[in-house]
């Protein structure tokens, strides 16, 4: 049985009425029915079902209930109940009539025929006699209708039902003309010779008796004939024009044509093929134009019209002629439009559904045609660009078999074998990279791109010139061979001088010639012409603005690097305090200015329309991009731009969040308040999506899934572009300049350490002064890798000897482990002392001894400081910085001020703003996890109760992700006990983790307080440091304005007297108030300092971030 729950798109009760169909579906043990839910698209097609504006549930095409509105349960329980047995019954008539109609309508045509084409017609008719005739033509007939209602599934009735009577009396005039024509011309033809007399009378003899049998049938069929057959014949004329339109990519003309056609929209079934054939055109046309051209808008529309159409075509009841070239048309265009969209955006689920299409393609297709090798050598080509991304080897060995198969003899056009050529070499060249020590992969990859050079069309020439070029550099880097670095900066030359003859020089010609240039440069001694051709090479693929922002920023980085690192050669031969040269300053210039493009090329490679984990992909690999170009624009003399850039650089991903909250649109909400009222509407769709991880399914592999989290993710690409175009219109998209930047130390100053392989300072910015250069030793940034390493060693043997004291089989095993463990603590301890010393010695105390030079006594009249941290400095307990013993006191940066954290200064800005939406009655939620490695939790709870009786508490079973998440939109404050998670989320009940992904999703985020006691909940990610994907950044980015949260483990020992004495010291005349956060932290960790001071384990742990 089928139900379809058809609304208008503003209906407000469509989720109700769906939830209450689905459990009325249950309860009467229907729960196999398939539920459809149909948004109409127009009030008329409202108003022909009967829908005023309120939801409508029609069971097996009937509305039950006779009245708009949501059925009770009761009434839809009764109605499911009912409509079980008349639906299976109406399918039973439906098959046995269409079944006997086929069979009798063969049977009829033929025997009809037979009678009507005999030579001797008037002694056929003595012959057979009315009887005969009559009953051919009405089994033909009559059963032919019976076939039209099996394979229209129902227009028949519907057709009759909607005719007028009127219509039912006039049509069948016209359609029995038309029938009785059909006969008079049969006869003509055969009769031929003997006469136009004969023939008139041969007609008038045979349709006199059966006139009105004949008429009878026709009334019955003539709705039928009129609103599917006729308009569908009227359409063949069409063809012709509509396929030159499709071919040319012209949707307007396609439209345009489409429109003339007379469509049977008052029977649904017709309607709903017509919409399919409508939608197939229209989709072919919108791919075919995106071939033509690269507009991204077109390529949002493309995909969502293509996925529609597939989805129509799996859905659509019949089986036409031809559909399944439709399918593949369909499928293949999307597939093509999919990769489109890698490109555009590196989205690595389009990858996934390229791949997942071209291999059902490739099952479905005949070998030989070339239809399937062109889809085989995609397939391929996907491949291999996945195997780039992920490394897979199955993606390498399917890649190879694809390219094996098109270079078979009997397959090998020219074409062909030049396309298979280019992707073994390909193929061939990531195996090498895969196995460095695969030789003959390096060998057969150079062969094949130089047998490609002899048979390529000019469209893939260029391809088979960069991969020769990038094996012959490979070649080179292991073997050494002058010759083969020449060839390839030979090669390369000529690559660029072909593309720009045709006008397709892209960043990433330019740049293949740009590195092959470096290498001799690097490699021995090179004329002053290769430094000078090699930043020219990089600087014009910088400048490409048609191609991908990706290789924009690659080139614009290799031009920054270079620069910087012919400006260090010049400053190491410097001697003692001799002042820079001109031509250092200018490469330190030229530095500057290349790592500074590549680096605000950055949101756009990771802008907000990709998946999240394809922007980490993306970011991991320029880790150290911002350090390095703030560091060389200090080389430069620029300490603005080296704010300014870090800025840009640090936090891509949080800071598009941000900028969706912070946008002011108040400027244009007088001038265009139609402008200002869609861009708040894109604005809350983004919001709302957070950073995506799409699961939205996908109608073109429903079966499979891999089609299924792409859906939502090409939704927020399209509100995404559609954001950023409208921003760029209003010219609401600016870049922050330091003038503004410079608000955030307002409250105290705020200190950003970089640390470079370059240099590495501490940029003090003050509200009132200028910037402040702290250069810090030059030893800094290897002594802070050695440090951290240290402690991931002690940590690391901390860990191993907790897991074999749980592990341990006996008393002895355990006696044994609990000594490692106490050992391991003492190791433990001395290296964090050993590196909160350090710290103090090379980096703190030059900032302190500047900014506070007088200790202060008392805690209340400390300063604040804020520490913004990047690049290796995210790991470093900025915060403890200090000599911590009682004999040298003020030695510390806590016995001098009171620290927090920011990870960028425009989110401490935003920090600082008032709520929007102040709650009448604030909330905590509290989120326990017991665990017997937590044995303090409750303890916790009781302390933190003593100032907070009034929460809502999730604990055990309760503690999920999905109920955090529902609950934490409505909550002011957060407070959880639990285990962190390496991925620096929340590990809940059942080892469920609520990651910083799920946090970053939860709507409507606005709170004013998280303490988040667990472990490593502040800790960035290895690959990419300065984003700060942990669960205290994302509250903090998504709204809440203080976070207490961890940047190494904490002692369940000591959490509770932490937690406790936070919320006391927040909580005066019985009012929560989180605003001196930092304070009461900072008052908590001193006594916990001064009663270990040689522990460090136990008080280090703790931040603060926020104002």
């Amino acid at each position: 049985m089928e139900i379809e729950l058809l609304v208008l798109p503003d209906c407000p009760h469509r989720q109700a009425a769906a939830e209450r169909v689905r459990q009325a579906l249950d309860d009467a043990g229907l729960s196999d029915t398939r539920f459809i839910t149909h948004v109409i698209s127009g009030q008329g097609q409202a108003e022909r079902l009967g829908i005023a504006g309120s939801p409508t549930i029609l069971i097996d095409g009937h509305d039950p209930f006779g009245q708009p509105g949501i059925p009770s349960l009761d009434q839809l329980r009764l109605a499911f109940r009912a409509a079980l047995p008349s639906a299976q019954s109406t399918a039973t008539r439906v098959i046995g009539w269409g079944g006997g109609a086929l069979l009798a309508l063969g049977m009829g045509a033929t025997t009809t025929w037979a009678w009507i084409t005999r030579e001797n017609v008037r002694e056929a008719y003595r012959a057979y006699g009315p009887s005969i005739l009559l009953f051919t033509w009405m089994i033909g007939l009559l059963l032919g209708a019976g076939w039209a209602f099996f394979i229209l599934k129902g227009s028949f009735r519907e057709a009759w039902h909607i005719t007028s009577p009127a219509l039912r009396i006039l049509l069948p005039l016209a359609d029995f003309a038309g029938f009785a024509g059909f006969v008079v011309l049969c006869l003509w033809v055969r009769a031929g010779l003997h006469g136009q007399a004969f023939g008139v009378h041969a007609a008038r003899g045979i349709l006199a008796p059966i006139l009105g049998e004949v008429a009878f049938v026709v009334i019955a069929c003539a709705p039928i004939l009129h609103y599917a057959v006729w308009p569908s014949l009227r359409h063949l004329s069409l063809l012709p024009a509509l396929l030159s339109a499709v071919d040319a990519g012209d949707e307007e003309r396609v439209n345009r044509l489409v429109s003339r056609r007379k469509h049977g929209k008052r029977i649904p079934s017709i309607a709903d093929y017509q919409e399919l054939e409508l939608a197939y055109f229209k989709t072919v046309t919108q791919l075919q134009r995106l071939m033509l051209t690269d507009n991204p808008t077109a390529l949002d529309a493309g995909l969502a019209d293509a996925r529609r159409t597939a989805g129509l075509l799996l859905d659509f009841k019949y089986w036409l002629f031809g559909m399944d070239r439709w399918m593949r048309d369909v499928h293949s265009g999307l597939a093509e439009a999919l990769m489109a969209r890698y490109f555009d955006v590196y989205s690595s689920e389009a990858l996934d559904e390229v791949i997942e299409i071209r291999r059902q393609l490739r099952s479905k297709a005949t070998p030989s045609r070339s239809g399937s090798l062109y889809n085989l050598f995609l397939l391929g080509v996907a491949l291999m660009l996945r195997h780039d991304i992920s490394g897979k080897s199955g993606d390498l060995v399917e890649a190879l078999a694809c390219a094996q198969k098109l270079a078979e003899p009997r397959m090998a056009s020219r074409n062909w074998r030049a396309k298979s050529l280019l992707l073994l070499g390909n193929v061939h060249h990531g195996i090498f990279l895969s196995d460095p020590q695969d030789k003959s992969a390096l060998e057969s990859s150079i062969e094949e791109f130089r047998a490609g050079l002899h048979c390529a069309p000019r469209s893939v020439y260029p391809g088979f010139l960069e991969g020769l070029v990038g094996s012959l550099l490979a070649r080179y880097e292991i073997g050494g061979r002058d010759a083969d670095l020449e060839e390839a900066i030979s090669l390369a030359r000529d690559l660029v001088a072909r593309t720009l003859l045709e006008g397709q020089a892209t960043a990433s010609n330019w740049t293949t010639l740009g590195l092959a240039l470096v290498q001799r440069i690097e490699d021995y001694s090179a004329s002053g012409s290769d430094w000078v051709e090699a930043k020219s090479c990089f600087r014009k693929a910088a400048g490409l603005l048609d191609s991908p922002a990706e290789s924009r920023l690659f080139a614009a980085a290799c031009l920054g690097y270079l620069s910087a690192d012919s400006a260090e050669k010049l400053r190491k031969q410097r001697q003692g305090n001799e002042l820079p040269s001109y031509a250092e300053k200018r490469e330190w210039i030229s530095a500057a200015e290349g790592l500074a493009q590549a680096v605000y090329l950055m949101p756009d490679v990771a802008w907000r329309g990709i998946a999240h984990h394809d922007q980490r992909r993306v970011l991991s690999e320029w880790p150290e991009l911002a350090v390095d170009a703030a560091a060389v624009s200090l080389m430069a003399g620029q300490p603005e731009q080296a704010v300014e850039l870090l800025e840009q650089g640090r936090t891509v991903m949080w800071s598009q969040i941000l900028d969706l909250r912070t946008a002011s649109l108040s400027k244009i909400e007088q001038s265009d308040p139609e402008l200002y009222s869609r861009l708040n509407e894109v604005r809350r769709q983004l919001d709302a999506t957070g950073l995506h991880s799409p699961l939205a399914l996908s109608a073109v592999n429903a079966q499979s899934g891999t089609g299924e989290q792409m859906v939502s993710a090409e939704r927020r690409t399209a509100l995404s572009r559609e954001w950023e175009e409208l921003m760029r219109r209003t010219g609401l998209r600016q870049q922050t300049h330091f003038a503004e930047l410079r608000h955030a130390a307002q409250d105290g100053p705020v200190v950003i350490v970089n640390l470079s392989e370059f240099r590495s300072d501490a940029l003090v910015i003050s509200e009132d002064s200028q910037i402040r250069v702290i250069s810090l030793p030059e030893t800094c940034y290897s002594d802070a890798t050695e440090n951290l390493d240290r402690w991931i060693q002690a940590d690391e043997r901390m860990t191993e000897a907790k897991l074999a004291f749980q592990q341990a089989a006996d008393d002895a095993e355990r006696n044994a482990a609990a000594g490692r463990i106490g050992i391991s603590q003492i190791s433990l301890s001395h290296t964090i002392r050993n590196m909160l010393e350090w710290l103090w010695r090379d980096i703190a105390r030059f900032v302190i001894e500047q900014l506070f030079p007088i200790p202060q006594e008392q805690v209340g009249a400390l300063p604040r400081l804020w520490w913004s941290p990047a690049g290796l400095a995210t790991y470093l307990p900025l915060h403890a910085a200090g000599l911590h013993n009682q004999q040298e006191e003020a030695l510390t940066v806590p016995d001098r001020c009171v620290p927090s954290y920011t990870p960028t200064l425009r989110s401490l800005i935003q920090a600082r703003q008032p709520l929007e939406t102040v709650p009448a009655r604030p909330n905590l939620l509290m989120v326990t996890v017991p665990d017997p490695d937590l044995p303090q939790i409750e303890a916790e709870v009781e302390r933190v109760a003593e100032s907070m009786p009034h929460c809502w508490r999730l604990n055990g079973p309760d503690a999920t992700p999905h109920a955090v998440t529902r609950l934490l939109p409505a909550c002011t404050y957060l407070h959880a006990s639990c285990h962190g998670d390496e991925s620096g989320g929340l590990r809940l009940y059942g080892g469920e983790v609520l990651t910083p992904l799920e946090l970053s999703r939860v709507p409507g985020l606005e709170g004013d307080f998280a303490y988040l006691a667990a472990c490593d909940t502040a800790v960035p990610h290895r690959e990419v440091l300065d984003e700060a994907t942990h669960a205290a950044a994302v509250l903090y980015f998504r709204g809440f304005r203080h976070v207490v949260a961890s940047l190494s483990p904490i002692q369940d020992e000591t959490a509770p007297y932490v937690a406790g004495s936070v919320y006391a010291h927040l909580t005066r005349g019985g009012r929560f108030d989180p605003s001196h956060a930092a304070q009461a932290l900072h008052e908590a960790l001193r006594t916990l300092r001064r009663k270990n001071p040689h522990n460090p384990t136990c008080w280090m742990p703790y931040i603060h971030l926020g104002p």
